[in-house]
């Protein structure tokens, strides 16, 4: 989930508050979700290099919106 999304769900008019608990909360589990996703990677990869390979980019995808999440609410960030 990227910002655009979320301001989507929340309305184009919502302002992102760093230190907002969802926000917070969004950011966090966004980014632990990216280090299981990588766990997982870790443990298929000597037997399942497909599925490594998916895990991978799964985890990717998910830092990737944990970045743009922060550096929406804080463009400071970037």
């Amino acid at each position: 989930m990227d910002a655009r999304v979320l301001r989507s769900l929340l309305g184009e008019d919502v302002v992102l508050d760093p230190n907002d608990a969802l926000v917070h909360y969004l950011r966090v589990t966004m980014h632990t979700l990216g280090e299981v996703l990588d766990e997982i990677a870790t443990a298929y990869r000597p037997v399942n290099t497909g599925a490594a390979a998916r895990f991978d980019a799964a985890a990717e995808a998910s830092r990737r919106s944990c970045r743009e999440l922060s550096a929406a609410v804080d463009p400071s960030t970037t």
